[in-house]
């Protein structure tokens, strides 16, 4: 696939090495000839510190559907504006969307158009599966806010807080649904770049809730 990278697209990236996998958000600085410029991932305002040679899996929303590649950080630049240099693939990796079943589920969750605060929302699913979650907030304000910023489709970041720890997922709007007089929204979201370890860990935990059920409704 050709490339075809764009300024300021946000990306998520990945340090698989690490035990559990860490996710942050970023985005596109620079498209060198043999290099590609991400911004540091930042944690309360600080760079968070990825050495050269960590590896990454980067993710992207490109084409109509997220796509990925593993690359290297070479080094990193703090002036103008702390960045990570990492090598250039040749090619991006579509990802495959596959249908998993859904359980209610009433789990916290917030969602945000960037990993900053803007247009931050929280609410509570209403069910809750392998391939995404259904949204409900009563943050009306916010959750406009949400809506119009990924009025092209662009990915949102949603962390989903189980028991053990937080799962965090680029995802898109599939849909939206409201109903003002009971003051709330509905929001579908499809993850796209859910990692198969913490996807096992999700599933793993809806069995959990689905045994659960089942022993209260026998």
């Amino acid at each position: 696939m050709p490339l075809d990278l764009k300024l300021n697209q946000r990306v998520t990236l990945e340090i698989p090495d690490a035990d559990p996998p860490v996710r942050y958000t970023s985005r596109i600085e620079a498209v060198e000839s043999d290099a590609l410029l991400l911004a540091a991932p930042t944690v309360r305002l600080n760079p968070v510190p990825i050495q050269p040679g960590v590896s990454l899996r980067v993710t992207l929303f490109h084409n109509g559907g997220a796509h990925a590649f593993t690359t290297q950080v070479r080094d990193r630049d703090l002036v103008p504006m702390p960045v990570l240099r990492v090598e250039l693939p040749e090619r991006l990796e579509a990802l495959q969307r596959r249908q998993y079943f859904r359980q209610p589920a009433s789990v916290r969750t917030l969602c945000r158009a960037s990993d900053t605060v803007q247009a931050l929302v929280e609410g509570l699913t209403r069910n809750l599966g392998g391939g995404g979650i259904c949204l409900r907030t009563r943050d009306i304000e916010s959750a406009s806010n949400l809506l119009a910023q990924t009025a092209n489709r662009e990915p949102v970041w949603v962390e989903v807080v189980l028991p053990d720890r937080p799962i965090a997922a680029l995802a898109v709007l599939a849909w939206s649904r409201s109903d003002l007089e009971e003051g709330y929204i509905d929001l579908g979201l499809d993850f796209v770049d859910l990692s198969d370890s913490e996807r096992e860990r999700l599933i793993r935990f809806l069995f959990v809730l689905q045994r659960e059920a089942l022993r209260k409704g026998s």
